[in-house]
């Protein structure tokens, strides 16, 4: 008898066990398909939020360090503009010497910049993943790093601007192109933000013979205005 009621016991046991681990597997099948659901709809949020915040980094830095750069400079420093016996603009020379120094310098300062604790650290508040609007700054804060990779890429450009009769405005900017990787315990992201901003200008007064220029190097087009 002993023997019957033991064997009679287990296996109601054991049926109950198989039905406890079914609504188990039941249940961790829904947590797991409602997590990739939503990791799923956040994945892109999180991307653009993120992306968005170190681009505003970089961008400070980046304008920052070029305003502070070009304090020491003017377009004097950087061009000189000849001209022939009627007052025409016979060529704009570059001293590629001192632009040179320029853009090396201002993307030096710009990854060093990059390696201070304070600005290579960003803190999003969790509510700004979700997408909701009175939900965005609501939230303990998500921390997520900023690190440059590579070096700081760098690209003058010239534009010509005609302004009036015998005028013409020259504008230099500075193409600035940083790769950084976002990192968080979620997930990383590589990103290469571009920035362009304008170093110098100048109206210059004469009549410009070409519609494009090549000063030494540096492209330039006309722009009418």
């Amino acid at each position: 008898m002993h023997k019957i009621y033991s064997r009679r016991r287990f296996r109601i046991l054991q049926g109950k066990y198989k039905k406890k681990i079914s609504k188990m597997i039941i249940i961790l099948t829904i947590a797991f398909e409602t997590a990739a659901i939503i990791l799923n709809n956040i994945n892109p949020i999180f991307e653009k939020v993120s992306i968005y915040e170190a681009k505003k980094v970089a961008t400070f830095i980046s304008n920052e360090q070029t305003t502070l750069v070009m304090k020491n400079y003017n377009y004097d420093s950087m061009f000189s503009v000849e001209k022939d016996s009627e007052g025409n603009v016979s060529m704009i020379e570059t001293n590629m010497y001192r632009v040179n120094l320029i853009i090396s310098d201002i993307a030096y300062k710009i990854q060093e910049e990059f390696q201070k604790p304070e600005n290579n650290s960003i803190s999003i508040p969790i509510g700004s993943f979700t997408g909701i609007d009175l939900l965005s700054g609501i939230g303990p804060n998500v921390k997520l790093k900023v690190v440059l990779l590579g070096n700081v890429e760098t690209d003058l450009r010239s534009e010509f601007i005609e302004k009036g009769i015998n005028q013409t405005l020259h504008r230099v900017y500075l193409q600035i192109d940083c790769n950084v990787q976002i990192l968080s315990s979620y997930k990383n992201i590589d990103e290469k933000i571009s920035n362009q901003f304008l170093l110098v200008e100048n109206v210059i007064v004469g009549n410009i013979p070409s519609t494009y220029f090549n000063l030494d190097g540096l492209g330039g087009y006309i722009n009418s205005q």
